[in-house]
């Protein structure tokens, strides 16, 4: 006959594994940084089965097993694996196991096996151990990884409370995967961009110098014409003047495609360029010293341009402040200006590339606008990843 002690076990351990599973899948959905969530994972499972410390590990290559997060309980401190530390797979204990089988695995004792995690095991009182795979995409990824002081401290009914963790850090992983490939495909694309109009604005600056050449010949052939030709002459000045014309438009056009002096000079200067060009009041503070990543100069030129062109033509802003920096490790650019403000992202303007490419370079941007009171541009970009 049951023991009514142990029904009311069994459920409290049941409501307990539902509600860790519940937060760990809230953390999920929010779409948490995977390291973040490998540290719910490990504190949530070490917790409800009661172990001396627990691990996430990730499958490498060559046969090692790197440990992503780990946690261990407040009377045990200084046991838990260290961040980052790198171990062999061993064929005959748990995690040769779970990556040989790819299905949930136990290590009764350590006694008799040997290698380094053995050693870890005997030296600090581990005596068993219970682990699953993380599967994503159907390829093994890693396995969480608890560690018990007693040969008999796990449930009957662990693999399937292991199983159902593992299963949410592997669509964690999964999405973060996936949304670096995204991020890395922009990247490539805004690479490949901005290498073509630099290829087309030093071919068009050929083009210039030769209509600046064909100009110049104009002018030197009309100061030769006799006085009786002058209406030859005065032809032969308006097409002067008309090739001058083009050569402006030429400018412009270069200057919008891939400005010669943010590849030549770096941000102050070419941003200074667009701030003089405004057609508003703009107020620029740099705090930059020497040259920057040239992707992200050139997202921050092109963010620059682009918020000045919607405050001067869309948001009827009579004044601009641009600020321009590096703090600590990021670099840091904000637009602010007095205009109408209603800046809407989703109506498809110019703000959902400029949001793409900043993101492309592994950036964040923020914007605020509300009615009335004008739009805020805020740029951050890790410059260690750039």
């Amino acid at each position: 006959m049951t023991d009514s002690t142990d029904i009311s076990r069994d459920a409290r351990r049941t409501a307990d594994e539902q509600a860790a599973l519940l937060r760990v899948a809230t953390m999920v959905a929010r779409g948490i940084a995977p390291t973040e969530l490998f540290e719910a994972v490990a504190a949530e499972t070490g917790e409800l089965l009661g172990a001396e410390t627990t691990a996430v590990v990730r499958f490498e290559e060559d046969l090692s097993a790197i440990v992503a997060a780990s946690w261990e309980k407040p009377s045990a401190e200084g046991l838990a694996l260290a961040l980052g530390s790198q171990w062999p797979v061993e064929e005959d204990l748990l995690a040769g196991r779970v990556e040989r089988n790819g299905a949930p695995s136990r290590v009764i004792s350590y006694e008799r096996s040997v290698g380094p995690l053995s050693e870890w095991a005997r030296e600090h009182g581990i005596r068993s151990s219970a682990g699953s795979p993380i599967l994503v995409d159907g390829r093994l990824w890693g396995a969480i990884i608890a560690f018990s002081g007693t040969s008999a401290a796990f449930p009957d009914n662990i693999d399937e409370g292991l199983l159902a963790f593992s299963d949410l850090v592997a669509m964690a992983v999964a999405s973060a995967e996936r949304r670096a490939e995204l991020v890395a495909s922009r990247a490539r694309v805004v690479a490949a961009a901005d290498e073509g109009r630099r290829r087309t604005e030093r071919d068009l600056h050929g083009t210039q110098q030769r209509l600046i050449s064909l100009a110049l010949e104009l002018r030197a052939a009309e100061a030769r014409v006799p006085q009786e030709h002058r209406s030859q002459a005065e032809q032969w000045s308006r097409t002067a003047e008309g090739l001058t014309d083009v050569v402006q438009e030429l400018r412009e056009i270069c200057r919008s495609l891939h400005p010669a002096i943010l590849e030549t000079g770096g941000l102050s200067p070419a941003v200074r360029a667009l701030a003089r060009r405004a057609g508003i009041p703009v107020e620029l503070t740099m705090n930059v010293t020497g040259r920057l990543p040239r992707d992200v100069e050139a997202t921050a030129y092109y963010v620059v341009s682009e918020a000045l062109a919607n405050a001067a033509q869309h948001a009827r802003a009579s004044a601009v402040e641009i600020d321009i920096g590096v703090a600590g490790d990021d670099f840091r650019l904000q637009v602010r200006d007095d205009g109408a403000g209603a800046a809407d992202v989703a109506r498809g303007s110019g703000l959902i590339g400029l949001t793409d490419r900043v993101e492309a370079i592994g950036g964040q941007m923020k914007i605020s606008s509300p009615a009335g009171n004008g739009t805020t541009l805020l740029v951050t970009v890790p410059l260690r990843s750039s």
